[in-house]
């Protein structure tokens, strides 16, 4: 990877940090001096830098506390990183800080430090020395030091460390974010090997992705790949457990990775948690949580900084891991072949959608076939120009033939009170059609809204909108309906709100008298709040398994929900062995 395109991942990276600081997410007024143009990134982009910023800054802090001025701070591929001058501005720096990165960065970043006095009054003016050399630009002070060097040759650093009149016996913090993956494995490998052997009392925090090889992994190898910076070490060291391996190998006493939600979690109360969830509308659990699962921070140690094992809250925690990585692999995958023309098979490619299995005749049960119903949803517009919320009604028909299945997807013609362009709603079978409860536009703008969708002929569908009485249930999102159709009630369970809490409350629906009435939950147990989840209908009961709990982490619980009478449900949890994985 050229220098050109590192200057575009560190300018990006600047970015996006500024961006997530201007949104409330941390404390960093010294970023924005290094971006030029700033640009406002993405709800999930800012969760995801806030983490990575959150959690590097934990390890600065906790190292600075308990070594002080006897350390030493060396970041490798920095960039426009500003923590020298937040940590110095807050008093908490107290030891020198060592940054290298390419030349044209460093050397960039000199002549930024140089023409802003916020920032070049903070470095130790007196004992300040540069040297713009294009080749090998460095700026050296007491308290800080920039050089420029290739990491592909890291054998230089040493002497230029020594140079800079840095002590390699000093108890050093050695920072990496994002940097070795771009590196091929040999020069990335050399560049641990060469910490290990140069720094007698050093930890390694290194910041990088894993998982290449599910859904995730994939995607996020094309992004890179497309921005010019393939990751060229992810599918070498592709788990934590490898990563942890790697550095033991190369000269680490100590090592250990956890993912992101690790520390989400365990670095902040629930209190920060539900403050930072309240910054943004916010509507990407799924992929959060997968997003936190692809990255790992790798932290190693060795000589006198083993011991500061149990200050990093690394060794253990009262958290466990939300999506376990082992759980991240490859699946396999059936190829489903796109019967009828191939522009209809954009209709089908979305999400936050609700879907209904059409009720089976005996044709579909003796071949394997079927019908199911998807509505709503964000997704490629009908024209496949755009992608946004759907109002759309499609038919996906399942066949079997010759071993192969096959799809055959059908845009549903639709008239009457359309409950317009929602996402997380929810599509129950009922006994004379379907019934649509709730759902979203936005995260602000919930629906409580109930919709009878009748069948007029093959592929024509009406929109009716009810009328109901008693108690209706608030607004709601990513809940479940289902309709016991021999009570004919159907039974709305959990959601998100408008303001963002997890309901634990239960509502049925009469539709015959078309009237709600609230259920009081009796039984082994009582509900809990719970988004995301799923349920189905099994005899008389209704299976409520997984979702997200109040502090939106993954469940794999799993109940039997049975109505007794219009106001009051028997929930039982369903004990597996082995245990289901959280979903």
């Amino acid at each position: 990877m050229s220098a050109v395109q590192v200057q575009r991942t560190n300018d990006n990276s600047s970015v996006s940090k500024a961006s997530t600081t201007n949104a409330g997410y941390f404390d960093d007024r010294w970023i924005s001096k290094f971006v030029v143009k700033t640009s406002k990134r993405s709800a999930i982009i800012h969760r995801g830098y806030y983490i990575r910023m959150l959690t590097i800054d934990y390890f600065l802090k906790t190292f600075l506390k308990e070594v002080g001025s006897e350390g030493q701070v060396l970041s490798l591929g920095a960039g426009f990183d500003s923590a020298f001058f937040r940590l110095k501005s807050s008093g908490l720096l107290k030891s020198r800080y060592i940054e290298v990165d390419f030349p044209e960065v460093v050397l960039q970043k000199i002549n930024l430090i140089s023409a802003n006095q916020n920032l070049s009054v903070l470095i130790d003016q007196k004992t300040c020395l540069t040297d713009l050399n294009s080749k090998r630009p460095i700026l050296r002070s007491l308290d800080y030091v920039l050089i420029g060097l290739n990491l592909e040759q890291v054998s230089e650093l040493p002497a230029l460390l020594l140079d800079c009149g840095v002590d390699l016996k000093k108890p050093t913090l050695i920072l990496s974010e994002c940097v070795l993956t771009y590196i091929v494995d040999r020069h990335s490998s050399d560049v641990i090997l060469c910490m290990a052997r140069t720094f007698q009392n050093a930890a390694f925090i290194s910041y990088e992705q894993v998982c290449p090889g599910d859904g995730f992994g994939r995607v996020m190898l094309d992004h890179f790949t497309s921005i010019g910076s393939p990751l060229k070490c992810v599918t070498t060291y592709p788990s934590p457990q490898s990563q942890e391996a790697r550095y033991l190998k190369l000269g680490w006493e100590v090592s250990t990775a956890k993912d992101m939600n690790y520390f989400y979690y365990a670095l902040q109360t629930e209190e920060q948690r539900i403050a930072i969830g309240n910054l943004e509308m916010f509507d990407e659990y799924e992929g959060w949580h997968m997003k936190c699962c692809h990255y790992v921070l790798v932290s190693s140690f060795k000589g006198s900084l083993t011991a500061l094992v149990d200050c990093f809250k690394i060794s253990k925690s009262t958290q466990a891991n939300i999506l376990p990585n082992s759980h991240i692999a490859a699946s396999p995958v059936v190829p489903l072949a796109i019967r009828n023309n191939k522009e209809n098979q954009h209709l089908i490619q979305r999400f936050g959608h609700t879907s209904a299995q059409l009720p089976q005749t005996n044709d579909c049960r003796s071949n394997g076939s079927g019908r199911v119903l998807l509505y709503g949803g964000f997704g490629l517009s009908e024209k496949a120009v755009s992608h946004g919320r759907l109002d759309s009604l499609i038919l996906v028909q399942f066949n079997v033939a010759d071993g192969e299945l096959i799809t055959i997807i059908h845009k549903c013609q639709t008239n009457g009170d359309k409950p317009g362009k929602l996402m997380h709603a929810s599509l129950a079978v009922s006994n004379d059609g379907f019934v649509l409860f709730g759902g979203r536009q936005s995260p602000s703008n919930p629906s409580n809204g109930v919709f009878s969708l009748k069948r007029l002929r093959d592929e024509e569908y009406k929109w009716i909108s009810l009328k109901t009485g008693g108690a209706s249930p608030i607004p709601r999102w990513r809940h479940t309906a289902d309709v016991i159709r021999e009570r004919n009630v159907m039974v709305v369970i959990g959601g998100k709100a408008a303001n963002g809490e997890c309901l634990n409350d239960a509502h049925q629906l009469n539709l015959t008298t078309l009237k709600w009435t609230k259920c009081v939950a009796s039984g082994g147990h009582g509900l809990t709040g719970c988004h995301s989840h799923r349920s189905a209908v099994w005899k008389d009961c209704i299976a409520v398994y997984g979702g997200l709990d109040k502090n939106d982490i993954p469940t794999n619980r799993l109940y039997m929900l049975t109505i007794l009478d219009d106001h009051h449900l028997e929930l039982n949890e369903v004990k597996c062995h082995p245990s289901l994985p959280a979903s």
